[in-house]
């Protein structure tokens, strides 16, 4: 079994990596729709659309204008969530990564500042369309 590290996950608006993430996630659903019938003695389904919405928190980086910068809240962004980084699966001992990318709008933005603290700031994003997944 090959264990992906969480440190090696970026983040890319478009083609240019967001700086200073901390962490993400994305979740992808899938609406049902009963087709049950009277005769049935379990509840049966099948799946309809499917969505999905994503988040990101980073350290503040205003110089980060390709990335952070980039996704103001009603912004329509392409968004790539590589969980295993960048790298290309084929080094001895690399594991294969995959790219989940789609468009998706900025739907809310939160900063945080504390003493004793870095500034940080929030993202939410809702997946408008798939989002697809590439093995790099």
């Amino acid at each position: 079994m090959t264990i992906i590290k969480g440190r090696k996950g970026i983040v890319k608006i478009g083609e240019h990596t967001v700086a200073e993430i901390n962490g993400f996630s994305f979740e992808q659903t899938a609406d049902t729709i009963e087709v049950s019938n009277l005769n049935d003695i379990a509840k049966r389904f099948v799946s309809d659309t499917t969505s999905w919405s994503g988040s990101m928190d980073c350290h503040l980086d205003q110089f980060d204008v390709s990335g952070q910068e980039a996704m103001t809240v009603g912004s329509v962004v392409d968004v790539h969530f590589l969980p295993g980084g960048a790298g290309d699966g084929k080094g001895i001992g690399s594991p294969v990564t995959y790219d989940y990318h789609g468009s998706a709008i900025v739907t809310s933005l939160s900063n945080t500042s504390g003493k004793g603290q870095t500034v940080t700031v929030s993202y939410s994003l809702q997946g408008t369309g798939l989002l697809t997944k590439t093995r790099m």
